[in-house]
């Protein structure tokens, strides 16, 4: 018996670059929809925009790679080894802080418990 897979649906995406240029270049994304979720295939500029005339600078051509990087990091790493080890744990915020030993109560659920004062959370 032979398992046929599917093609996955696919759909595009109209978008603008994240990064802090004076131009906000636009671009399309495609993506898959697979049952482990939505994934970006590829990206490209958009050809009516303005300005970069569906151009996509140095940083954003090769996006896609650093997204699904294996070596990407999906969580705030801490250090636990001396400097240069390369020994690094998941950081867990916010029951890690340093702060927390100053005595600011946390309920576990990434946020402080009412009754932490905003000078306390400017702090943070």
């Amino acid at each position: 018996m032979t398992d046929v897979l599917e093609p996955a649906a696919t759909r595009t995406i109209n978008g603008t670059c994240h990064h802090d240029c004076p131009d906000s270049c636009g671009w399309i994304v495609t993506v898959e929809d697979r049952p482990a979720g939505p994934v970006a295939v590829k990206l490209r500029g958009n050809p009516d925009h303005p300005y970069s005339a569906g151009e996509l600078c140095p940083k954003v051509n090769r996006f896609l790679d650093r997204v699904y990087s294996p070596d990407r990091l999906l969580h705030p790493m801490r250090r636990v080894g001396p400097k240069g080890s390369g020994e690094f744990d998941q950081w867990l915020y916010p029951t890690d802080l340093p702060h927390n030993r100053r005595g600011w109560r946390f309920d576990g659920k990434s946020r402080p418990v009412a009754g932490t004062t905003p000078d306390e959370l400017a702090c943070l």
